[in-house]
């Protein structure tokens, strides 16, 4: 039987609500009376506030004329960024749950000024909640969660109403609705409707994506699940990915983020509810069941969303930028991974030798061991940001001459490599805690400096006009304008650096805590002539040579630095570092200056000890002493560095040592061999630096003339253990082109499997950045079916034309 035309109360009750909308400023708007809850007419120009809504009175006067029994709230933009938030009749029983999930996550007042707000019961059982958006706009129609129906189609559970879309509204009732009922206030209404800002919107939409039901992918049957195999995995072994899946538990991984409250779900099963870091209150993701996936929420996080994610899933995007790959070299090279009819032992090269500490001199070293004992930190993270403010410290000061045509300054670039939590800022900080004291002392003095400068330039330019008036020829002199005095900069463009290397003819440290930035510098300008004397210049200066810079947009000329010192210290993620270092950069050389360290990750543990006042301030005063070392005057009153010798035991071990060295050089190829280039004088850099610590620390005024061979001996020591790493490194981080060909073609597969497993080479070049070039997609796809991954299928397209899709296996 069909629904009744609303009863003249029914119809008293609609037109005053109609009025009272109009008034809270809602776009309201007819429904068809026919049980279809259509719209009358379209809305879209409304929707769009590109025209005026109906006004109360021709609403009124349809109602009252029996043209319609309900009308809908456009949502958006036209009723002033309103958004109505559904929960259906068959999920309403677990909107308590909701609540103590809320409470319990410090949304529980959030919650309640939604319920309490303005909400209505639908004729089928569900809820509308509506609330405004204060700042932002409002999204489009967005299902937060549904479960399998039984026609196999997913069954909506929560949605919302937003830009462009429309909302039935209380008390629309007789023919609105196919059963006759009408929609109840449950709470308030167009008057009381609350106001949230975007954020908490976005609260609670992820509280609703609870909600969702719908089957968590299965790891048998979808190959994405584990993560791609990469060289030297046996094809029965475990996978480094699925033996790290087993292994790690939640707390390690998410080690930033809070566990904010375990609960059990509607069918029983454990929850445990996860913030992001920076976020005080609210959830941003969960963990279900056996905890064998994450399903995020906030967009907020480098963690892709709406998706289950394994443990090596979030693994791979918290540390390697998503590049699966590399993740799974770094979790092997940690000792994740079984192999079949595999040797027992990895390849021991691959290993992490500690640093030696020993080869530091004091106090240096024992600044270096009570700081990783403090942090719970590798050494390696305080010694090599330390090197760096070593050697920028003397700077120009010193040169080592090694023969009458070869000079090294003391100049080191170095790279911690480490993945987020594994204590290498806090041991970058400590290092160059001195130089920022320094800095921060040369700023008071300089704004000091600037204050009586501008005095100063005052009273000239009164002098000036005096003599002006008075006939005067004299001109007096002009002031001087103050220079700072640079200890540390973080400016990663050559641009930048050419005047403070200019002003600080010394030279500088470069320290940022992470050079992803400054890497990514160097394929600003790869295009053009710009590129190439931009690398040019960074070569010169790990040299101590010259750099001419031109400014740009200035009328002033170019600049030209004749000793340009820079040495460069910061962290870096293993993925990160293998993006920004691409082949072209390790051929030049660039890659081949970085002394690199990159310590397998530890768990981190509450440590009782701290780094003793005293040797902190003996660190400190090497720094100090190290300042008093003079440049040279030369030709033209330029300042040039002292040359230092090597004493003639310390120069037969260098020569030993080289010969050594170059002989390893013949066996590699490529990069290695760029790298064994350059690192072939690393010991004679290090040899100078640790000469002048060990004076910098003895206290003795003359300073020394040569380099011994004890300081020689621990040099060669250093070096060997950074050749080692090197090596280790080039092998773990930058995989090869077959292992990121295997990274490419797995995320494609994981692609496809979030599509239902299926796709066309059209559709692949739209939606996988990677594989937009010509002729990309079609080849990766040959490439799936052609390793039995899955195959092309036939399909009949519009107008009667066929065409073909791939589909994936099983």
């Amino acid at each position: 039987m069909p629904p009744e035309r609303l009863d003249t109360q029914g119809v008293a009750a609609l037109c005053d609500f109609i009025e009272r909308g109009t008034r809270a400023g809602l776009a309201l708007h007819p429904i068809v009376p026919d049980g279809s809850k259509g719209a009358i007419d379209k809305w879209g120009k409304i929707s769009r506030a590109e025209q005026p809504p109906r006004s109360a009175e021709d609403l009124v006067k349809l109602v009252q004329s029996g043209g319609c029994d309900g009308v809908a709230v456009l949502t958006g933009r036209a009723s002033g960024n309103i958004e109505m938030l559904e929960m259906e009749d068959h999920c309403i029983e677990r909107l308590e749950e909701l609540a103590r999930i809320a409470e319990g996550t410090g949304i529980g007042e959030l919650f309640q000024r939604m319920t309490n707000g303005w909400s209505e019961l639908t004729p089928s059982g569900g809820i509308h909640f509506y609330f405004r958006i204060s700042d932002g706009h409002v999204a489009g129609n967005t299902k937060l969660a549904r479960r399998p129906g039984a026609d196999g189609k997913p069954e909506v559970l929560a949605e919302t109403r937003g830009q462009g879309g429309y909302s039935i509204c209380a008390p629309s009732g007789g023919r609105t609705h196919d059963t006759g009922f009408s929609y109840e206030f449950l709470s308030g209404g167009p008057e009381t409707v609350p106001t949230f800002t975007a954020s908490e919107v976005e609260e609670l939409h992820r509280l609703f994506r609870i909600l969702d039901e719908m089957p968590v992918p299965d790891s048998r049957s979808i190959s994405t699940a584990s993560p791609p195999r990469v060289a030297g995995d046996h094809p029965r072994g475990l996978s480094p990915g699925d033996d790290f899946n087993e292994r790690a538990t939640w707390d390690e991984l998410l080690v930033d983020w809070t566990r904010v409250r375990e609960a059990t779900d509607h069918e029983g099963r454990p929850i445990t509810f996860w913030r992001r870091p920076g976020k005080t209150q609210g959830i941003s993701a969960t963990v279900l069941g056996a905890g064998a996936w994450l399903y995020v929420f906030s967009t907020s996080t480098t963690l892709p969303t709406e998706e289950a994610l394994s443990k090596f899933a979030v693994y791979a995007h918290l540390h390697h930028d998503g590049d699966f790959s590399a993740a799974a070299s770094e979790l092997r090279r940690q000792g994740y991974g079984q192999q079949e009819d595999a040797p027992a032992e990895a390849d021991p090269s691959l290993a992490f030798e500690p640093f030696p500490v020993a080869l530091l001199p004091q106090p240096f070293r024992q600044f270096v061991i009570e700081g990783a004992a403090a942090t719970r930190g590798d050494p390696a993270f305080f010694v090599l940001p330390a090197l760096a403010a070593f050697g920028a410290t003397i700077g120009n000061a010193r040169r080592l001459r090694i023969k009458t045509s070869w000079t090294v300054p003391p100049t080191v670039w170095t790279v911690s490599v480490g993945e987020s939590g594994n204590q290498k800022t806090t041991g970058f900080d400590l290092s160059l805690a001195p130089l920022r004291r320094l800095q921060e002392r040369a700023l008071t003095a300089y704004e000091t400096a600037r204050q009586r400068y501008e005095g100063l330039v005052e009273e000239y330019e009164r002098e000036l006009k005096r003599g002006r008036q008075n006939g005067s020829t004299f001109v007096p002199n002009k002031p001087e304008p103050p220079v700072l005095t640079r200890y540390m900069v973080s400016d990663t463009t050559v641009e930048a650096l050419a005047p403070i290397l200019k002003d600080n003819p010394r030279g500088d440290l470069l320290a940022r805590d992470e050079l992803r930035g400054w890497m990514g510098s160097f394929d600003r300008y790869a295009s053009n002539s710009k590129g190439k004397s931009d690398e040019a210049n960074w070569l010169s200066m790990h040299n101590g040579g010259a750099i001419l810079v031109d400014r740009k947009g200035s009328t002033a000329g170019p600049i030209y630095v004749p000793r340009a010192s820079l040495c460069i210290t910061g962290g870096i993620q293993p993925g990160p570092l293998r993006k920004a270092l691409g082949s072209e950069h390790r051929e030049s050389g660039l890659a081949a200056r970085m002394l690199m360290a990159f310590p397998p990750r530890v768990k981190k543990q509450w440590s009782e000890e701290t780094i003793s006042p005293e040797v902190q301030q003996a660190y400190a005063a090497l720094f100090d002493r190290l300042l008093t070392l003079e440049m040279a005057v030369g030709e033209n009153d330029r300042r040039e560095p002292v040359c230092m010798e090597l004493s003639g035991e310390a120069r037969a071990r260098f020569i030993e040592y080289y010969d050594r060295h170059n002989e390893e050089a013949v066996a590699f190829t490529g990069d290695l061999a760029s790298a064994w280039s350059k690192l072939e004088e690393t010991a004679a850099r290090l040899a100078l630096i640790i000469e002048l610590v060990k004076w910098a620390a003895s206290g003795r005024n003359q300073v020394p003339q040569e380099v011994s061979a004890e300081s020689m001996e621990e040099a060669i020591g250093l070096a060997e253990w950074f050749k080692r790493e090197t090596k280790r490194i080039y092998a773990v981080v930058f995989a090869s082109e077959s292992a990121a060909q295997v990274t490419v073609r797995e995320q494609l597969i994981q692609w496809l499997a979030r599509r239902g497993g299926e796709a066309s080479a059209r559709e692949v070049r739209q939606g996988c950045r990677s594989l937009r070039g010509a002729g990309l997609a079609e080849a990766a796809l040959e490439d799936l079916v052609g390793s039995g991954a899955g195959n092309w299928v036939e399909v009949e397209g519009r107008n009667g034309q066929g065409g073909r899709r791939f589909r994936l296996s099983g």
